[in-house]
């Protein structure tokens, strides 16, 4: 018996898999760029965040009077 001449269906079927597997994939990739993009941005926003912090309590020590004359170390 010879094989049936209509194999196109599965044919078909598997290459509308791959079409939706590559979408998925392509979503995927999409959404973990993404993903990482925001990460990047509030990782750089909570540490200038923390410096601006840092820097308006530094503002609020003030450096030794020096003008008396030399500092004594004790």
């Amino acid at each position: 018996m010879k094989a049936p001449l209509h194999l196109h269906a599965p044919v078909a079927d598997a290459t509308s898999d791959r079409r939706r597997a590559a979408a998925r994939r392509l979503w995927r990739r999409r959404l973990l760029r993404t993903a990482s993009i925001v990460l990047a941005v509030a990782v750089v926003w909570a540490a200038m965040a923390l410096l601006n912090e840092a820097e308006g309590d530094l503002r609020q020590v003030r450096a030794p009077d020096t003008s008396a004359g030399a500092t004594r170390l004790a």
